[in-house]
């Protein structure tokens, strides 16, 4: 799963679209969800690792996508209590 969310994710640097970046992040998703079931279920040797990176991982993913998704302005950008007419 993570080789085919990378492959989506190379297509979408060539090929800018939406689709694509969106199959790269349920791909990778899935894949980071997929790793965290399997060392609750049947825990390693190093499981506190294994979760760690998993979550740094889903973390610094999703932070990444919403930045550019605010950025191309797909997502609406927080106001900070500024009232803009």
């Amino acid at each position: 799963m993570l080789g085919l969310g990378l492959i989506f994710c190379l297509v979408w640097l060539v090929l800018p679209g939406l689709p694509y970046l969106f199959l790269c992040l349920s791909y990778i998703i899935g894949a980071i969800v997929s790793i965290l079931i399997r060392e609750w279920v049947a825990p390693s040797f190093y499981t506190r690792q294994i979760r760690m990176a998993a979550l740094f991982s889903l973390t610094l993913l999703l932070s990444v996508a919403s930045f550019y998704l605010t950025r191309i302005g797909y997502l609406p950008s927080p106001s900070w209590g500024v009232n803009v007419l």
